[in-house]
């Protein structure tokens, strides 16, 4: 069985939270990347215990990557 990891860029935004939060539900490993280190918008549409099951950077993608 393959594992399968996504990367949404401009996750903190309008479309890419709602593109975090379907991921999230359907159980899969999300990696959020954005310029913007504030999950304020994630926060509203997510309960704590999912937001925290994505990693999120702001900083060095490819070291993200790696983790």
């Amino acid at each position: 069985m393959s594992h399968e990891r996504f990367l949404v860029t401009g996750a903190l935004g309008c479309i890419g939270a709602w593109v975090v939060k379907v991921l999230l539900e359907r159980g899969l490993d999300v990696v959020i990347y954005d310029a913007d280190p504030n999950p304020a918008r994630l926060s509203l549409l997510l309960p704590p215990e999912q937001l925290e099951a994505a990693r999120q950077f702001s900083d060095d993608l490819k070291a993200a990557l790696a983790r």
